[in-house]
């Protein structure tokens, strides 16, 4: 018998166009953690009306050996050093932490100042068996959060300033069962440089694990707080509707229509985004190429370059 979609898995099946690209580790820019140990996190957006698509934006990750880090280490510390990534976090019970929405902007402060939740849809929405005013015990919560509901939100957005890592605050540590209210935290106004997703019963964000080759991750069954990274991972996260009228799409064939990714975006926001970089050996060679892709020798005239160092590539310009 084939598996057949929950309901909260079947989707909208959309073409997307297919990316021929094997992710190249030499063109990820920005960086997080140190070591010897390397993973790739790659995010695609569902963008709205006048938005151009940014495409699967890269982020690496590093980390030492005999650490044992999960996607969810990954994901966060990848948010904390840049200055482009946001993520909507919740802890929802003993496999961890779920993702729940992932912002993307030239300015995150900007992002943030814009990102409103509306609470009065989720106390309404049917779906969310959280009890914002009553803890709804056939669920296992134990506590509500009433008035208080709108502020501790407000408190959560404001320090992602610094992590930039939203805590859903409406955990199962806490009231004992999670508020999936995710498709209520949106953007007040739409920009052109500014995406976020975010979503559980309208929309979700699927997870997918491989190597290099972005056509061939197959989709996670474990959530990110209970993947172990392994060196040379690829973690992709992808963001797609959710069809209500189609709850038995078969779901191999549901695999097989979401595969494909878009075009890898290493550069984000044609460079002006900064992340921390790794530290790298010091008895690396330092090697010079041109724009074309040649390699460059010697004294160097005037120019832009790129400088490339083990598995670290950056642009220079010398006057």
């Amino acid at each position: 018998m084939k598996k057949k979609l929950l309901p909260f898995l079947a989707v909208a099946l959309t073409a997307m166009p297919l990316s021929a690209e094997t992710l190249d580790w030499n063109k990820i820019e920005h960086w997080a953690g140190e070591g010897p140990n390397r993973a790739a996190l790659v995010v695609q957006f569902i963008t709205g009306d006048g938005q151009t698509n940014p495409g699967a934006v890269v982020w690496g990750y590093r980390w030492a050996d005999g650490e044992t880090p999960t996607c969810y280490d990954l994901v966060t510390a990848v948010a904390k050093a840049s200055s482009d990534l946001v993520v909507l976090t919740q802890f929802t019970g003993p496999m961890g932490c779920t993702m729940n929405g992932i912002g993307y902007a030239k300015d995150i402060n900007g992002l943030l100042d814009n990102l409103e939740y509306d609470f009065d849809s989720a106390m309404q929405y049917p779906k969310i068996s959280f009890g914002f005013d009553e803890p709804n015990t056939s669920m296992g919560q134990t506590s509500a959060p009433g008035n208080e509901t709108l502020n501790l939100v407000l408190e959560a957005i404001d320090d992602a300033r610094e992590t930039h890592n939203i805590d859903h605050p409406l955990n199962q540590r806490v009231y004992g069962y999670p508020a999936y209210d995710y498709d209520w935290w949106q953007l007040g106004a739409q920009k052109p440089d500014m995406y976020w997703n975010a979503g559980w019963y309208k929309s979700y964000w699927s997870y997918w694990l491989g190597g290099s080759d972005m056509n061939s991750l197959s989709y996670s069954g474990l959530g990110m707080s209970s993947v172990e990274l392994m060196d040379g991972d690829v973690h992709g996260w992808k963001h797609l509707p959710i069809n209500e009228d189609d709850m038995n799409q078969d779901f191999d064939q549901y695999l097989e229509d979401n595969s494909s990714w878009l075009t890898l975006n290493y550069n984000h926001f044609s460079g002006t985004s900064g992340i921390a970089s790794s530290e790298f050996a010091e008895d690396a060679a330092v090697e010079y190429y041109r724009l074309d892709g040649t390699r460059a020798t010697g004294t160097l005239p005037a120019g832009i370059y790129l400088r490339r160092q083990g598995t670290h590539t950056s642009k220079i310009i010398i006057k």
